[in-house]
């Protein structure tokens, strides 16, 4: 499993939870959760298509005393 299928498996999880809830605030808040896990799962997505998924940040990229 991919780290974005995970993000989304996670989302799912949530709105299904939400469902059952009776409480609007929780069930809200639940939908908030959700929502984060699927934005992570898009932008994993977006540097994969970027072929950007596996790089190092620029800031790894030097020594420390240079």
């Amino acid at each position: 499993m991919t780290g974005r299928e995970g993000y989304r498996r996670k989302a799912l999880e949530c709105v299904r939870a939400a469902e059952g809830l009776r409480d609007p605030g929780e069930r809200n808040k639940l939908l908030r959760i959700a929502g984060l896990y699927m934005s992570l799962a898009h932008r994993i997505a977006e540097r994969y298509e970027r072929g950007t998924a596996h790089r190092q940040p620029d800031h790894d990229q030097y020594p420390e005393d240079a």
